[in-house]
């Protein structure tokens, strides 16, 4: 095959791949250019602290009013019964939780937000207690979004964890303070077993890890001495003896 008829070949084949790939940019396009913002309203308001979840359109097409799911992570435990009629919010387990538009969620304009309150069991003061890890998912498609932004703490409202917490934010500057008077500790102070046992006698001589060792435990201990001897094997390639 001469040059020529493989460049015009090349050319050919090109132009549905990309209509391909823009075709799929346009269908997560709704999706993918909402951004969430979170504030905290109020850490001290009757009934728990108060949450907002703030969901904007930065595309230029609508997010429609039902078809997706919107998922995220939170350390702290939110009271899916006082969301927002407009939404289902379901805690799946841990800190993960799913949010889907119910018939009372229109669909969103381009350039339009939509603003959710919620009800947490715990207060956030900083930055780093916001959700995490957004993601819609949309007909089995996942479409990631960026990580939300956050509003300014500028109440005292937003960063007490009662009335009367006067314990200041911790942040990098404060750990440092913190941390400045603390040193190494001796060579010959450092333990050699972790976790530290309740007692530790040192003596002369060396002892080798091998297939003879033998697991020793107190009633109620069972499954701890099994999980150890279980990661031993690996190692050691039998399984000790427990008594």
């Amino acid at each position: 095959m001469s040059p020529l008829r493989s460049l015009v070949l090349t050319l050919f084949l090109l132009p549905p791949a990309t209509a391909g790939a823009a075709a799929q940019d346009a269908g997560r396009e709704p999706y993918s250019q909402v951004a969430v913002s979170w504030s905290v309203v109020d850490n001290l308001a009757p009934g728990g602290p108060r949450f907002r979840l703030t969901l904007t359109n930065e595309g230029r097409q609508p997010l429609p009013a039902s078809g997706w799911e919107l998922y995220f992570n939170l350390m702290r435990m939110l009271d899916t019964a006082g969301a927002p009629p407009s939404v289902r919010l379901t805690h799946i387990q841990g800190d993960f939780y799913r949010l889907v538009p119910t018939a009372g969620f229109a669909a969103l304009a381009p350039g339009d937000s939509v603003m959710l309150s919620l009800v947490g069991d715990a207060p956030a003061i900083k930055t780093g207690d916001a959700p995490r890890g957004f993601y819609f998912v949309v007909e089995g498609a996942v479409i990631p979004l960026a990580e939300a932004r956050v509003a300014p703490f500028t109440d005292d409202r937003q960063t007490r964890r009662t009335p009367n917490d006067r314990v200041p934010v911790p942040s990098a500057a404060s750990r440092f303070r913190e941390n400045q008077p603390l040193s190494l500790l001796p060579d010959a102070a450092v333990g050699r077993i972790l976790p530290t046992p309740l007692r530790f006698e040192r003596r002369p001589g060396r002892w080798v890890l091998d297939t003879g060792v033998v697991i020793v435990y107190q009633a109620g201990l069972e499954r701890e001495a099994r999980h150890l001897a279980v990661a031993l094997e690996r190692v050691l390639g039998a399984r000790p003896r427990l008594v």
